[in-house]
């Protein structure tokens, strides 16, 4: 899953980037100043944060764009532990390397294995990138993230990643699914 190597200095989709401050959204959401601010839009929020490992899910091409255009970002999704549905960390794993469906993991999360240091191995249970928490950042400051890679997913596994997010965020919502035309 993992390319040997590093320090890397330029960053890519599936990169595992650590020690970044992921923002924990609560509702209802916490106003702390509305001075100066034409809408609700402009309120200042206060937001309560926590530090963990993530994973670059914006294409390579909108990467180097975000890190040379002022005001492009870029999206990451924090690793999170996950127990798998029906089938063992071992069986998810060769399940998605042999070709397989998805292993009976949901396709809000992309299965990524333990690196030292990084990613813990824990029984029973496996890391994933949580696509339902992805968040942003600017490009000024994703810069910042080259030199906190961690781990670089090789070619296979950046397009095991493409194709989930292609499912994740391609998906046809319910209500255009149950539509006659």
């Amino acid at each position: 899953m993992w390319e040997p190597g590093g320090p890397w200095s330029d960053l890519r989709q599936g990169d595992l980037v650590a020690d970044v401050r992921v923002p924990v959204i609560e509702l209802p959401p916490t106003v702390v100043g509305t001075e100066g601010a034409e809408s609700a839009a402009d309120a200042v929020l206060q937001v309560r944060s926590r530090v963990t490992s993530c994973l670059v899910v914006t294409q390579c091409c909108s990467v180097e764009r975000a890190l040379s255009e002022k005001g492009s970002s870029i999206s990451l999704a924090p690793i999170r532990l996950h127990k798998p549905h029906g089938l063992g960390v071992d069986d998810y794993f060769r399940s998605v390397e042999d070709g397989g469906d998805l292993g009976g993991y949901p396709t809000e999360m992309h299965g990524v294995r333990p690196l030292d240091g990084v990613i813990d191995d824990r029984d029973g249970y496996v890391n994933g990138a949580d696509l339902t928490r992805t968040f942003s950042v600017k490009g000024d400051i994703a810069s910042e993230l080259i030199h906190r890679i961690r781990g670089r997913m090789t070619v296979l596994e950046r397009q095991r990643l493409r194709d989930r997010l292609m499912l994740f965020w391609g998906r046809t919502p319910e209500e255009d699914r149950s539509a006659d035309d």
